[in-house]
């Protein structure tokens, strides 16, 4: 399958230089896992239940010496671990 140019694209190249972190929302389906692929050199699948153990364990260790940028597929599954929880 061909990969369709989005609008985000040209802002995620130019910001992605410049920021230690991106996060990409919208609607269910609608291409983020696929989008942000195509930047990272490294993928973690936290809805995978070995991916996601490893970062719950230690999440600095988890992603350390890993090639960046390290796309976190499906950080919601774990917001405390990762910082992002109220």
């Amino acid at each position: 399958m061909e990969y369709l140019e989005r609008l985000a694209d040209e802002r995620i190249i130019g910001l992605i230089r410049e920021l230690p972190a991106l996060a990409l929302t919208g609607p269910r389906a609608s291409g983020k896992t696929t989008t942000a692929a195509r930047y990272a050199r490294t993928i973690i699948r936290l809805d995978r239940k070995a991916e996601a153990l490893a970062v719950a364990a230690d999440p600095d260790a988890a992603i350390e010496g890993l090639d960046e940028p390290v796309l976190l597929d499906e950080w919601q599954e774990m917001p405390q671990e990762l910082g992002a929880a109220d």
